[in-house]
């Protein structure tokens, strides 16, 4: 679904964008991306570092650029310059270093970026009535 609205894009040529996503062992959404629309230049933050040999060897293009520990940190080695496709696919609740995530990204990216976020869907409770945290 994610890569067919990517396919639309019209503010650059697919093949100027580049991907940043958050690595899963088996990159999965980069082979997607790459296989989907022909994108090559390509950026995974990891979170997991004791895994970082794993994910190398699981690493299936030369045009991937691997990066390990926390978004906070990880997301200003990305060059924002260029035209790029965001996917933040966090397993977290929404929290405040998410947010703060968003609103780097926002300020960083270049005219014609794409930022998608996805998050754990259940919100967090902060009392017995139910009120979530969301508010």
């Amino acid at each position: 679904m994610l890569c067919e609205a990517f396919r639309r894009l019209r503010f650059h040529d697919l093949e100027d964008y580049q991907y940043v996503g958050l690595g899963s062992i088996y990159l999965a959404d980069i082979r997607l991306v790459h296989r989907s629309l022909g994108i090559c230049r390509m950026f995974s933050i990891v979170k997991q570092i004791q895994n970082n040999e794993r994910f190398k060897w699981n690493k299936p293009y030369s045009g991937i650029t691997m990066s390990f520990g926390e978004t906070a940190r990880r997301l200003s080695d990305v060059d924002f310059s260029r035209p790029t496709i965001i996917w933040l696919d966090y397993d977290d609740r929404l929290i405040g270093s998410i947010i703060k995530d968003i609103r780097d990204v926002a300020h960083s990216a270049s005219h014609g970026s794409v930022l998608v976020v996805t998050v754990n869907a259940h919100p967090w409770q902060s009392n017995e009535d139910g009120a979530d945290m969301l508010d």
